[in-house]
């Protein structure tokens, strides 16, 4: 529910130099983004989503506020993962991010 939250209560039980990483979606429409369906209805779970992604600034603000933002890094992975549920086999397809910080020496 709280992202920032959870990265810091990570980054507590690091080491000084430790490394967090976050693998996640880019910020991304809540229905659209892919097939042929792509603005069509809504997925069964979709009311337990809270966040339709991350952007890059808000990744390396999460990290930076939680005390991981040392040799931020953030790196869209390949050309997205595509997702297909129902009985008309609806597609959507979302970009994948990897994100990693290292906490401060000394912290």
């Amino acid at each position: 529910e709280d992202p920032a939250l959870s990265a810091q209560r990570l980054v507590e039980r690091l080491r000084p130099g430790g490394v967090l990483v976050i693998l996640d979606f880019v910020t991304h429409s809540p229905h659209g983004g892919g097939g042929s369906n792509s603005g069509a209805g809504h997925h069964g779970a979709s009311h337990t989503v809270l966040h339709h992604g991350f952007s890059e600034a808000q990744m390396k603000t999460i990290f930076e506020e939680a005390g991981a933002g040392t040799h931020f890094a953030f790196q869209e992975m390949g050309s997205g993962v595509v997702f297909t549920h129902g009985a008309d086999q609806e597609s959507r397809k979302r970009r994948v991010f990897l994100a990693r910080g290292e906490k401060a020496p000394g912290v």
